[in-house]
């Protein structure tokens, strides 16, 4: 199947649904669990550009949580996650302690220690200059310079991919996926918007888990990305 997907040959109606809004001649594969074998993608397939999309995992966690039906079953529960073979020996003791002892207690939690393993792995087995990461918060709030990142990366040409008069109506419709209570709100509240609906207790447990990876200061108070630490976390050549 992974040949299929990454030669081109790979059809489904659902995976392609949307596709036709840009006219893009090559391939483009959006995956959330694609971070769990990327780096064995690439190593097989060089003409593959790797971008991390990353957003605050307590965002998601809330994102996934009134999405119901969408976000369910084995692929979200850690313990199910962590069974693929070999996938536990890339992550410290103290984090897998930590899964062992407070997975498929709290949904909420549940789905921040998901966004751990499939965010951690791909930061560990990437140098920072072998893959594109964009931050969701800076893409909303400065999507030209972020586009322009991911096409020089991919090595596209920047000049027709962008075009910010004639785009702008595209950044401002909402997606097909974006829930109705979140239509028309302001960059700053869709930032911290999920503090609200975040139990403290909660909040505080998926800092636990964070600090067993080096990640609980990858986003500020504020829940915007604190580029400085990717240094920390991933190699730099």
């Amino acid at each position: 199947m992974v040949e299929l997907v990454f030669s081109g040959s790979f059809y489904s109606s659902a995976s392609d649904l949307g596709q036709s809004t840009y006219l893009f001649k090559g391939l483009l594969v959006k995956d959330i669990f694609a971070n769990l074998f990327a780096a064995a993608v690439v190593s097989e397939f060089s003409q593959v550009r790797p971008i991390l999309l990353i957003r605050n995992p307590f965002a998601v966690a809330v994102s996934q949580s009134q999405m119901m039906g969408s976000f369910e079953g084995d692929a979200y529960n850690p313990l199910k996650v962590l069974e693929q073979p070999g996938l536990k020996d890339e992550f410290p003791s103290e984090f897998l302690e930590l899964v062992y002892r407070k997975a498929n207690k709290n949904p909420l939690l549940d789905r921040v220690l998901v966004w751990a393993i499939t965010n951690y792995l791909p930061m560990k087995q990437f140098s920072y200059e072998q893959v594109c990461v964009v931050f969701y918060e800076d893409l909303l709030f400065d999507p030209y310079t972020e586009l322009e990142k991911i096409y020089r990366f991919a090595e596209l040409d920047v000049k027709c991919g962008l075009n910010p008069p004639s785009s702008r109506g595209v950044f401002v419709k909402p997606s097909r996926v974006t829930q109705v209570d979140r239509v028309g709100l302001a960059s700053e509240e869709r930032l911290t918007s999920w503090q609200k609906k975040m139990p403290p207790e909660t909040y505080r447990d998926g800092i636990e888990v964070l600090k067993t990876l080096g990640l609980e200061h990858l986003y500020s108070e504020a829940s915007m990305p604190v580029h400085g630490e990717l240094a920390k976390i991933m190699k730099v050549n």
